[in-house]
């Protein structure tokens, strides 16, 4: 085992000389991204006290201080990992649109008041997704899109979505919050059962135990960045839900998934999200109408009805919109109706995305043949 502390250690040490020549590397070639690379310096320079510590516990050859050798030795790989493979690789393969994009980014993320992101290191080689934080730090989230991301306004409130994470993962208000409204709605099913044989009791007791432990972590984070991408852009992200249920084909009630709740459940949550008045607007009925009709060809289960009911999305979307409110007052909340027809076709330069991506639902439900030239001049007005 020693034989392995010391090739381990040989190898981070050759890795850190490797981290340090990139970094100042990429000082030269990324001006632009100085505030994350101030705090990659940083955390380089905390590592690597850490690669100090290791190396002089293992030149002490005292079996006493194994235990922390090893955890040192795991810290430091852990390090490792996202440094390189997102920060360093990520920085390395910066391309216009990575810029252009990072641009729209920082711009919403300031209109948002996300106040806590400092810079924003945007990869175009897949799926939406967002790395929000590192190390303990939320100022620096990796973001993760498609290359094609501004080409289409559906697309794009999936991007409110992701900085849902940053919200709920620095903040452990909403978890808990949420959490709470699971464990008694449940709690209050379980009362509702009114007096029945013990044994059954215990069987029912049982199933309403599985259906709540379906509501993780992810499940709960996902659904909380749902609501806040309803929250910050309206009746565009309940379209943009709407399109992705229905794009990925699967029966809208399936469980199948530990890291998502089910199409229909999201779907459902972000309508309850809207407020009344949203709701009650006649191009959101059609939004809402495009979802229920392919839902229709579909009959969800017992198990669905019990961990998606209705009552319960709808006590986590109020909960969610009274919880941002209350805690980060200052991100606004997207309240406009649906623009008119005539206000949609003559968006112009200086638009912000939210309104302008609320005017591409319009034109995408209320005048779809005129949908494909609108997206072609509005995408050029994003900014």
């Amino acid at each position: 085992m020693p034989s392995y502390r010391i090739a381990k250690t040989a190898e981070l040490d050759i890795l850190f000389d490797w981290l340090a020549d990139q970094l100042r590397q990429l000082r030269q070639a990324n001006p632009d991204h100085r505030v994350i690379l101030d705090h990659l310096d940083q955390q380089y320079n905390q590592a690597e006290t850490k690669l100090a510590l290791l190396q002089t516990l293992l030149a002490l050859k005292d079996p006493n201080f194994d235990k922390r050798a090893d955890k040192l030795a795991h810290d430091l790989s852990r390090y490792v990992v996202p440094t390189a493979n997102h920060y360093i690789a990520g920085l390395q393969r910066q391309g216009p649109e990575d810029r252009r994009v990072r641009g729209v980014l920082l711009r919403l993320c300031k209109r948002l008041r996300l106040d806590w992101i400092e810079d924003i290191l945007v990869c175009l080689r897949r799926d939406l997704a967002l790395l929000a934080e590192y190390r303990g730090i939320f100022a620096i989230p990796v973001f993760f899109g498609p290359p094609h991301l501004l080409e289409t306004i559906l697309e794009v409130p999936g991007i409110y979505h992701e900085f849902g994470h940053s919200v709920f993962a620095r903040d452990d208000v909403f978890f808990r919050e949420m959490s709470s409204i699971v464990k008694r709605h449940f709690a209050q099913l379980k009362q509702q059962a009114g007096p029945i044989p013990p044994a059954q009791k215990a069987l029912r007791d049982q199933e309403l135990d599985r259906a709540a432990s379906s509501w993780s972590a992810l499940w709960l984070a996902e659904i909380f960045c749902d609501l806040f991408a309803g929250y910050v852009c309206g009746p565009a992200n309940l379209a943009s839900m709407v399109d992705l249920g229905r794009a990925q084909g699967f029966p809208p009630y399936l469980l199948a998934s530990n890291s998502h709740p089910p199409n229909g459940a999201r779907v459902s949550a972000s309508y309850f999200a809207l407020s009344d008045q949203q709701r009650q607007h006649s191009t959101v009925q059609k939004i809402h109408d495009a979802w229920q009709n392919f839902a229709r060809g579909f009959t969800p289960g017992q198990d669905y009805k019990l961990r998606c009911a209705e009552d319960l999305l709808r006590s986590l979307a109020d909960a969610v919109n009274a919880l941002i409110a209350q805690h980060l007052p200052n991100i606004p909340r997207y309240t406009k109706m649906p623009a008119d027809l005539t206000a949609a076709r003559g968006v112009k330069a200086g638009i912000e995305l939210e309104d302008l991506i609320n005017a591409g639902v319009t034109i995408l439900f209320e005048a779809p043949h005129e949908f494909p030239k609108w997206q072609q001049s509005s995408r050029l007005l994003i900014s």
